[in-house]
């Protein structure tokens, strides 16, 4: 038969695919990929030239649809064509397979998964997914309760929920077009809490990284207003109740890690940007105490950022940047080491200065 040798069980390196701007049912295509190059052929000219009845239809169907998932359904591989793959294989299972309930469910978890994890706005996985979606209202809470409508158990929906939310981090999406996935969803009573735990500390992690040591914001330190973006702070502040109370507060490594990364900021010279984070963010990472009394200042911010600022005296001088270092030591009142550094700093003709851009933000009586 034509089918068994063009087709045979396990073919590699064909996929359905269709119009994805269109979704028109005719489009339904099978693209042979060889290397770079791809050819599409319309699955009913396929048919046809096959001379495929139903029967024969449903075979064709049912290998390449088994095929993809043995050949794309792994994070090992480059998702070709993930735009319209995962939505067209489960447009042929309803089609031509509407009996296989079993393959369906594992086409709609693949679709979870690998065109979730790889489409940057949240359409292209409603679109695949629910068979008759409103371009205008489908969310991605209509998915989910789809996906337990077929059958799919809340264990299954969880779990490839959270490897689709860990493909999305593994892609470097930016922090909104990953916490959008999960926010606010949930099956039954309960969000995505537990499944998304470790990517949501990687990410905080990451995000604080980016403010204090890369330096994002620094951009916005004179303009208008002299405000770090509250909606991406408010991302944060999300990320902070859904890495676990333990992690943060039992952990002396993460505080540890976290409390570099404000020295490193306060090193740059920013000490307006590290005293905005330290009051926001400080006490989840143990870095003051928000119940310290007014005979312990030293567990209160101020006292906390002068502990960073020692410390990032010795890291300023490490990175030549004495200029920086005496501006320290002077907010300090640490007259030795002041001149010590106002010294190395105008043999070297660096400015002794600090920006304390952010810090109208912050309550200095605290």
């Amino acid at each position: 038969m034509q089918l068994d040798t063009m087709y045979p069980e396990g073919v590699r390196g064909v996929v359905f695919v269709h119009n994805f701007h269109t979704y028109e049912v005719d489009t339904l295509s099978l693209r042979h990929i060889v290397g770079q190059t791809h050819k599409d052929i319309r699955l009913r000219d396929e048919i046809t030239r096959l001379s495929l009845d139903a029967e024969g239809t449903k075979v064709l169907g049912r290998r390449l649809v088994n095929a993809m998932l043995d050949q794309w359904a792994t994070d090992k591989v480059r998702q070709f064509f993930y735009g319209s793959m995962w939505g067209s294989a489960i447009m042929a299972v309803r089609i031509h397979l509407p009996e296989e309930t079993e393959l369906l469910k594992k086409v709609l978890l693949a679709a979870v998964v690998y065109e979730g994890g790889h489409e940057k706005h949240t359409l292209g996985l409603i679109r695949a997914i629910l068979p008759n979606p409103d371009y205008q209202k489908s969310t991605l809470q209509d998915v989910i309760d789809y996906l337990l409508e077929v059958g799919c158990t809340e264990a299954e929906i969880r779990a490839a929920w959270g490897e689709m939310i860990r493909t999305r981090q593994r892609e470097n999406f930016k922090i909104g077009y990953i916490v959008s996935w999960w926010e606010g969803l949930k099956i039954g009573k309960h969000g995505f809490q537990k499944e998304v735990e470790e990517v949501a500390r990687q990410r905080l992690l990451y995000e604080l990284h980016d403010i204090l040591v890369q330096g994002y914001g620094d951009w916005n330190a004179h303009s208008e207003g002299r405000r770090l973006p509250e909606d991406y702070l408010q991302i944060i502040d999300f990320l902070l109740t859904q890495v676990g109370f333990e992690w943060y507060y039992s952990n002396k490594n993460t505080q540890e890690l976290v409390e570099s990364y404000f020295v490193e900021c306060v090193a740059r010279g920013k000490v307006g940007v590290a005293f905005y984070m330290l009051v926001r963010y400080g006490k989840s990472f143990c870095l003051y105490s928000e119940y310290a009394s007014q005979n312990e200042p030293h567990r209160k911010p101020n006292g906390a950022m002068e502990r960073l600022m020692r410390a990032a005296i010795e890291k300023a001088e490490e990175k030549r940047t004495y200029g920086i270092a005496a501006a320290l030591a002077e907010h300090i009142d640490d007259a030795e080491v002041a001149d010590r550094n106002r010294e190395m700093a105008r043999s070297l003709k660096q400015r002794v200065a600090l920006d304390f851009a952010f810090y109208h933000a912050v309550d200095m009586n605290k």
